[in-house]
């Protein structure tokens, strides 16, 4: 099963979420370099970018 995070649009969220992100990431994977918890990234707007 693959495991995905939506990430939304509107401008001065991109730094937020940019944030959240990379904490999520950091709490989950837990190991240096490991891979990212989730397979899927997809957003709109500002969130495509930071999905990228």
């Amino acid at each position: 099963m693959a495991t995905g995070i939506v990430l939304s649009g509107g401008g001065a969220r991109g730094a937020y979420e940019a944030g959240v992100v990379a904490g999520i990431v950091e709490v989950l994977a837990r190991k240096p370099r490991a891979e990212a918890p989730f397979s899927i990234f997809t957003g709109t707007s500002v969130g495509a970018i930071n999905a990228a």
